[in-house]
């Protein structure tokens, strides 16, 4: 379940520096129309209402499937996505605020989602893994319902749940043909009439302390943190403006070869600093590179803040100077860091973002100049 949500999580991260460039525009295909290959495609909408013979990867503000998909889906949505045509093969995908399904999944969903809606007419051909606030599963789902929500609400059919939950409701038409599993803070509330033919196997958890957010300790910090990026991007930008616009230029140009550039920096530096460490001539070299890693770190993020600052006061109208986008998006990228459960990822990609637009635009600068 653990590895499931991770994903999940990773690939909303990865959506974003993807989605941030989307081209703003709609991507339709016509009733009666056949698409004969995978589509790959990232904008502000996409509608399908004829059939796909291949998988689609897509990445949109609105998702809307109303025709045949041969294949998987793969998806990010800002907004909303909604399926109601047939999928012969997977869905998996993250979006951020409501998910409706009513058509028919052949194969596997494993979707994220604030709020996530299996509706009556709605088939999982095999089992569904969900992570929302609130879902409702009112569908048929042939494999198991597995997962994590704070509200849960059952009325279809299923085999077993394995499920993590705050508030769980069985309603007294659901079909629960093995057992219910779950975790929770206080008993299920099943409905007379509910048919459950396994066992039913409730396992109490405490109630996560979230105190810590309260004191003001942890706000002060977190502001202390916010001053001293703030303050070190403040240099870092002035100082350095040509290589800044060569590191955002790569960044920009394209984010998911500026990440995996990234995640290869990102542990390539401490294993070449180990090998150093080795010998005993290496070690000075060895101080260089934990120090310059430890700079990467810091001013890694600095870039990606600045990046999701302007864009942010792009969408918005806004008209900043490069300073306050910075401090715009260290904000938004604080935020994103300190919550709870998938914080980390947005912390990784945030550095692996900006560290990896720095390895280009350092691998550029080396090479040699062509006469």
């Amino acid at each position: 379940m653990k590895k499931i949500l991770l994903s999940l999580s990773l690939l909303l991260l990865l959506a974003i520096p993807f989605a941030i460039y989307a081209s703003n525009n709609t991507f339709s295909l016509a009733e009666g129309e056949e698409y004969n290959a995978n589509i790959y495609w990232a904008g502000e909408r996409m509608i399908i209402n004829g059939n796909v013979n291949g998988d689609i990867y897509v990445a949109a503000q609105e998702i809307e499937i109303n025709g045949i998909v041969r294949g998987d889906i793969l998806m990010a949505a800002s907004e909303s996505a909604i399926i109601n045509g047939i999928v012969d093969g997977n869905i998996r995908g993250v979006v951020a605020e409501k998910i409706s399904i009513n058509g028919d999944i052949k194969r596997q969903l494993s979707i994220a989602s604030q709020n996530i809606y299996i509706n009556e007419d709605a088939k999982i051909g095999a089992t569904a893994f969900i992570a929302g606030t609130n879902v409702e599963m009112r569908g048929s789902v042939s494999g198991n319902l597995d997962g994590a929500a704070e509200s849960l609400f059952v009325s279809g059919s299923l085999t077993h749940t394995n499920i993590r939950v705050d508030k769980l409701i069985v309603s007294d038409t659901a079909d629960i043909r093995g057992n219910l599993n779950y975790n929770a803070v206080i008993e299920a509330d099943i409905k007379e009439g509910a048919s459950i033919a396994g066992a039913v196997n409730f396992t109490e958890v405490e109630i996560r302390d979230w105190s810590k957010y309260d004191k003001p300790g942890y706000m002060v910090g977190k502001f202390l943190k916010l001053l001293s990026l703030f303050i070190l991007g403040l240099i870092i930008v002035s100082v350095f403006k040509k290589p800044t616009v060569e590191v955002i230029k790569k960044m920009k140009e394209d984010s998911v070869k500026a990440i995996l550039w990234g995640m290869i920096t990102f542990f390539a530096i401490p294993l070449l600093a180990i090998a150093f460490a080795i010998t005993i001539v290496g070690l000075p070299l060895t101080a260089i590179l934990i120090c310059s890693y430890i700079v990467m770190l810091y001013v890694s993020t600095i870039y990606s803040a600045l990046i999701i600052g302007r864009v942010v006061a792009g969408k918005f109208n806004w008209k900043m100077t490069w300073p306050w986008a910075l401090l715009l998006g260290l904000v938004i990228l604080i935020v994103l860091i300190a919550l709870p459960f998938i914080g980390g990822l947005f912390f990784f990609i945030a550095v692996w973002w900006g560290m990896g637009g720095i390895a280009q635009a350092m691998r550029d600068y080396l090479q040699p100049k062509k006469d």
